[in-house]
């Protein structure tokens, strides 16, 4: 069980890009251990950021059955999008017809009860 969260503690500085210098002790919690695992559940990756003609939505080690996914302007207004899915867990959105500024996409999940709010710049 030591070499185990040994093995998971390493990785985990790895992924993060955390480093440390020779002789300085990195200490983590067991629970401080399980909520940066947990961190990596459910990662959302939108690109290009600025997107000119799609935004690519990707969902990375997510266990979402049905998300939803909601597009505002800056301003609040809530824009009405098409959803493309071009891979198990990969998304498009059109945003060619988009006036160029900023745009948050909401994205939740009513079963893992996931909800986030990604910005992103429409050139």
């Amino acid at each position: 069980m030591k070499y185990t969260k040994l093995i998971i503690l390493t990785l985990m500085l790895t992924l993060t890009g955390l480093t440390t210098s020779y002789g300085q002790d990195i200490h983590f919690s067991e629970n401080s251990l399980s909520n940066s695992l947990s961190s990596l559940k459910n990662k959302i990756d939108i690109y290009p950021n600025p997107a000119i003609d799609f935004l690519t939505v990707e969902f990375i080690n997510s266990d979402m059955e049905n998300p939803e996914f909601e597009m505002f302007s800056i301003i609040g207004n809530k824009l009405k999008i098409e959803l493309d899915q071009v891979g198990i867990s990969k998304f498009q959105i059109p945003v060619k017809d988009l006036t160029r500024g900023y745009y948050f996409l909401v994205i939740k999940d009513e079963k893992t009860r996931v909800k986030k709010t990604l910005r992103f710049l429409k050139n």
